[in-house]
């Protein structure tokens, strides 16, 4: 018998992909990217750094997105 909702994985996968491709939008509206609490990268001064770190999130999300959008529908 298949549930009526979409397993628990798919939502958090969801989520973490748009959350993965959201910050990348507003690294590249902003111009910096904050690893960690001490560590920031600027695309003015650290440009390899700093698109490197949104190509990762970006690529990372999408790769989620499409990996977690089949199985969403009930029953995943």
């Amino acid at each position: 018998m298949r549930s009526e909702t979409a397993p628990t994985w798919v939502g958090f996968a969801l989520g973490f992909g748009i959350a993965l491709v959201v910050v990348a939008i507003f690294a590249l509206a902003k111009g910096e990217m904050k690893v960690v609490s001490s560590v920031t990268f600027r695309k003015d001064t650290q440009p390899g750094a700093f698109w490197a770190a949104v190509i990762l999130c970006a690529v990372v999300g999408v790769a989620t997105l499409a990996w977690a959008v089949p199985h969403f529908r009930p029953g995943g």
